[in-house]
């Protein structure tokens, strides 16, 4: 973030890994069935989640809801519940892709691309899981 941070600002904004991710991550809210007003507030929590754990991004997503009026409609905040959920984050990977490695060095490398596959199907799977339930939800 500090590099990023010497670039021009966007939007009155300073350019962050976050903040890169939360565009990324735009088309996925879109995708989850959130209303038009409520995407730029899923994206930042889903791209916030990719660097930080899912306790960081639930943090985030109660103090978006504990707003007046609440920002999220209550299929929305379901959806994206389920969303959140899940070992979706850098540190995660860095586990699986540590702790294999360890068990067999010779394959390092493999390992290390099976991370960043399996990183992005976890991604998949928590979106997935948060699409069926905002259908399922009643509100």
């Amino acid at each position: 973030d500090l590099a990023l941070a010497q670039l021009p600002t966007i939007s009155g904004m300073p350019l962050s890994v976050t903040r890169i991710l939360a565009w990324l991550t735009l088309p996925f809210a879109v995708l989850l069935g959130l209303r038009p007003e409520e995407w730029q507030i899923g994206a930042d929590l889903l791209g916030s989640r990719f660097i930080e754990t899912e306790v960081a991004a639930y943090f985030k997503l109660a103090a978006v809801q504990s707003a007046s009026p609440s920002p999220l409609a209550p299929r929305s905040l379901t959806a994206m519940t389920y969303a959140l959920c899940g070992f979706v984050h850098v540190a995660s990977m860095g586990i699986f892709v540590g702790g294999i490695s360890a068990l067999a060095p010779h394959r390092a490398k493999d390992i290390s691309l099976l991370g960043l596959r399996a990183l992005w199907t976890a991604f998949l799977t928590t979106l997935l899981t948060g699409c069926i339930a905002g259908v399922l939800s009643s509100s």
